[in-house]
């Protein structure tokens, strides 16, 4: 994945490109959206409903947990303000793990996403 502009974010989504806007790591709709996607590096990728959605947590500098009913998302990056504004007000449509740094300081940047199961194990 090349990451050297963002009109690679708007070239690569999909059919409804008009209704949303894009942001460094990923597209923010224009109305809430029913899911968010976190897509890694390597192309894949999870989908969770907004509906179950619990908390959005700022931990510390460059670090957001989003917890779902089964699992937690860790993003970690820099000038993630605007992402947690999106994710609290369910516009966020795609989250993008970046494969390099390639902005300057102001730009938003996820660097690596990770995702829990919370689901109990089955013996």
């Amino acid at each position: 994945m090349n990451w050297d502009t963002v009109d690679h974010v708007v070239r690569t989504t999909g059919p409804d490109e008009a209704d949303d806007t894009p942001l460094a790591v990923g597209r923010v709709g224009t109305r809430p959206q029913l899911t968010v996607t976190f897509r890694q590096r390597d192309g894949t990728g999870l989908a969770f409903s907004y509906a179950h959605l619990y908390r959005v947590a700022s931990v510390g500098q460059g670090k957001l947990t989003v917890e779902f009913s089964e699992h937690v998302v860790t993003v970690e990056g820099r000038n993630l303000g605007r992402l947690l504004r999106a994710l609290c007000d369910h516009r966020l449509r795609e989250v993008w793990e970046c494969d390099r740094d390639f902005a300057d300081d102001q730009a938003e940047v996820v660097q690596t996403i990770s995702v829990a199961d919370r689901r109990p194990t089955r013996s």
